[in-house]
């Protein structure tokens, strides 16, 4: 895997990405190496280099998921009540030529060639203090090892195996890129709390209110379509729905609700508001929903439905959208 870089282009909500993940001199040269808004990379000799980011551990968690979402890294692992992530095996491509001939040439044998090695990161969350967190990045990397006959001559198949590799510059690149993208969402964050008109639209309550949509209840997001889905999605994520797919072209959320908090803390959460004091559903069993969000102008409207296009009961459509509006 090349270690992927800032992509605005992975999720078109943000209008501001491209602007925002770098700083600028006076002179308008992006910086090198620029301070960071809330966030400090700790390096020193012999250790592994981490992250120290002056938020709450639920902040830091959704910045870091949303940095390997918009650059379609796969999350394997998501555990919050432990603080660990962790990316699927992804193929390892950095060494191969990107550009001219060879670029071209291995754009094309890429379809039908496997570079033999895997990358994988583990991210570890740690709580310092109620406003301080802690994040470290392990970089793992597995290997294809042919597998030979008795007298080491014959190839009699593959197999994984998972190297010893230390690669300090991968892990040390990795950290500052997640590390760029914290401070990034955090300076975006400060700004709409300071100036709601330039940062992108005011994410409260006030600004998404239940209503009615063909009979079905619906939430309704105040500004462009671009704002309401970051703001639906932010909301989503607060509410402790899981995101399993999106897509922005046909405005589309796939949810599954887990619940970070222990059970007895999940009192205005959506199986609270669903079935009141009554028994729970599994977690693990929870329902999957397909959140729908069509532009209406000057507005974006939201519904819940089923994975397969159909509305839901309207009990489930209201505890939902009313869970995640009280989290905005």
């Amino acid at each position: 895997m090349t270690v992927p870089g800032l992509n605005p282009g992975a999720v078109a909500s943000y209008q501001a990405y491209n602007e925002d993940n770098v700083v600028r001199n006076q002179r308008g040269y992006i910086e090198v190496l620029p301070q960071l808004y809330g966030v400090q990379v700790i390096e020193q000799p012999g250790a592994l280099p981490y992250i120290r980011v002056t938020a709450d551990t639920s902040t830091v968690w959704a910045a870091v998921k949303k940095y390997f979402e918009n650059n379609g890294i796969r999350l394997k692992t998501q555990e919050p009540a432990i603080g660990l992530m962790e990316t699927d095996w992804l193929e390892n491509l950095s060494d191969l030529p990107r550009t001219g001939f060879s670029g071209l040439l291995n754009s094309i044998i890429s379809l039908t060639h496997d570079s033999g090695t895997r990358d994988r990161y583990r991210i570890r969350f740690a709580r310092e203090s109620d406003n301080t967190t802690s994040v470290t990045l392990v970089y793992s990397q597995a290997e294809e090892k042919a597998v030979r006959d008795r007298q080491g001559k014959e190839a009699q198949g593959y197999r994984w195996q998972t190297s010893d590799n230390d690669n300090p510059e991968m892990q040390l690149e990795m950290t500052r890129r997640v590390a760029l993208f914290v401070s990034a969402e955090l300076r975006r964050q400060q700004q709409i709390a300071q100036n709601p008109a330039t940062g992108g639209g005011d994410i409260t309550s006030a600004r998404a209110t239940l209503t009615t949509a063909g009979g079905q209840t619906a939430l309704a997001i105040s500004g462009s379509y671009a704002q309401a889905w970051r703001i639906l999605g932010i909301g989503l994520d607060k509410a402790s729905f899981a995101l399993e797919k999106q897509d922005y072209n046909s405005g589309t959320y796939q949810v599954q609700y887990q619940p970070q908090s222990a059970e007895g803390q999940d009192k205005q959460g959506f199986w609270s508001r669903l079935w009141g004091g009554k028994k729970k559903a599994d977690k693990a069993n929870a329902p999957r929903y397909r959140i729908r969000l069509a532009d209406q102008g000057n507005q974006s409207i939201a519904v819940v439905q089923t994975l397969d296009g159909k509305p839901v009961p309207e009990n489930e459509a209201k505890a939902l959208l009313e869970t995640v509006q009280s989290a905005l």
